[in-house]
Formats: C-alpha cells, sequence, structure tokens
C-alpha cells in the first residue's frame, strides 16, 4: 500500500507553523511565519524540488540538463534536490553528475543538494516549491508524487510506468525521462498560469484518492475474497479426544 499522510502533507496552510527554519528556501509569501525572516535572499525565480538523491533511476543527470536549458530561459530558477539514503553506492554516478554540475555554467547557488529530511522538513520543502522535478526512469510507486500533490505542489513525471498507472493525463506535466528537452518543456508548462492550476486541482484529487483511509478502504474488499477463499478452502476440524472417546 502507498499513501500520504494528512497531518504531514497538505497544502500551505498554517503558514506561521511551517517548518522552514533549516531549508534553503523561505520565502515570506509561501511559507510565511518567523521562520521567513531568516531567508538569506529574496526569492528570484521559480523552485523545482527532486526528492531521492542523486542516482541513475532517479534520471538526475538528464534532469541537470534539462534543469539548465529551463535556466536559460529563466535564470533566476533553482533546483533543490532532497534524499538519497541508499544501501547502492551510487558514487561514480554522482562524482559523474557532479563534474557535469561543475562544467555546465550554471551558478553554484542554482542546484542545491540537501540529503535525506525529515518528514515535516520534506513537506515544508514541497509547500515552498513551485514543482516537483520526478523524470525518474524506474520507480516503484514514487510515494514523493503523492505527498507533493497532497501539499499544492504540481508534479512533473515521467511518462512511464507506475505514474502512468495511476496518473491521468491532465494529473501531472508530462515529459519523456530520455529527452532533457522534454523534461524542460515540461517545467515550463508546470509553470503556466492555467495549467498550474489545472495541476494544483488534479494533484489535490490524486492525493485524496491515495491518503492512507481511502487505500486502506480500497483493499477491504480484497482481503474479504481473500478471507472467503480460505474459509471455503479450509479443512474440517479435527475431532476432539472427548468426540473420540464418545464414538468409541
Amino acid at each position: 500500500m502507498a499513501g500520504a499522510s494528512p497531518r504531514g502533507f497538505r497544502p500551505r496552510d498554517d503558514r506561521g507553523r511551517q517548518r522552514c527554519r533549516s531549508l534553503p528556501i523561505q520565502p515570506a509569501a509561501r511559507c510565511g511565519g518567523r521562520h521567513a525572516r531568516r531567508a538569506p535572499r529574496p526569492r528570484r525565480g521559480p523552485v523545482f524540488v527532486s526528492l531521492g538523491g542523486i542516482e541513475p533511476r532517479k534520471n538526475s543527470a538528464r534532469a541537470l540538463e534539462a534543469f539548465r536549458l529551463f535556466r536559460a530561459e529563466h535564470p533566476g530558477a533553482r533546483w533543490i534536490i532532497a534524499g538519497g539514503a541508499s544501501v547502492l553506492d551510487h558514487g561514480a554516478y554522482r562524482a559523474a553528475f557532479d563534474a557535469a554540475r561543475a562544467a555546465s555554467g550554471l551558478p553554484e547557488d542554482a542546484v542545491t543538494i540537501l540529503g535525506p529530511l525529515p518528514d515535516p522538513e520534506v513537506a515544508a520543502l514541497y509547500r515552498a516549491a513551485d514543482a516537483l522535478l520526478f523524470p525518474s526512469i524506474a520507480e516503484g510507486f514514487g510515494l514523493a508524487v503523492i505527498e507533493a500533490m497532497a501539499c499544492g505542489t504540481p508534479v512533473i513525471a515521467s511518462r512511464i510506468a507506475p505514474f502512468t498507472e495511476y496518473l491521468g493525463p491532465a494529473d501531472a506535466a508530462w515529459c519523456e525521462p530520455a529527452d532533457p528537452h522534454s523534461i524542460a518543456a515540461a517545467m515550463a508548462a508546470s509553470l503556466a498560469p492555467g495549467r498550474r492550476r489545472a495541476l494544483i486541482v488534479a494533484g489535490f484529487a490524486v492525493a485524496a484518492r491515495h491518503a492512507w483511509a481511502a487505500v486502506a478502504e480500497a483493499h477491504l474488499p480484497a482481503y474479504a475474497r481473500l478471507s472467503a477463499t480460505v474459509g471455503s478452502a479450509a479443512p474440517a476440524p479435527a475431532a476432539t479426544r472427548s468426540t473420540e472417546f464418545a464414538l468409541a
């Protein structure tokens, strides 16, 4: 089962209580509250966030090239990468990513790599971002998609399974993950005012369908069928010792 907690991942309400203090973006208009005054500089352009760190299945190298293409048209854009705890060794891929980043001509502060964060700060990061950039080439489910949508953040997703299995054509800004130009175009599409509003509304509907209560309820018919099958196939109970004596 996969779902988003309604307590942790929610839209941009309770702004004064959002935990923005340790994040690299704290725009007053988006995070608000006393923590917003700690922002190191005013926000200058769209902010994209990616979850899952830097590794091949997250398509980080092509996402970097897509961000470079996008930033050429939107000079103030920023990309924040969070997460990345893994039992696998992605050191060589990370080294290649860092080399490509250094050669890209992007300013040092255009790409921020945070590493793993606690859930409350992940939720605050979703709320502060303009879109979730999630052009993976492989995912088991992609829970970050549901979490971002629950926070009212549009999603840029690869046109592959599993995303195509639970998202409709209008639920995300779709991209072809092998094509950085397609990813960059989806980034731009996610910011278009009319499209953005539609993505937010659609995202709330998707998140509601995948809230834990809804997901658990959707499993009940399957459990009922399993219970009926097991019950009908169960062997008759063995005779008890007292019954054996009575029949003797």
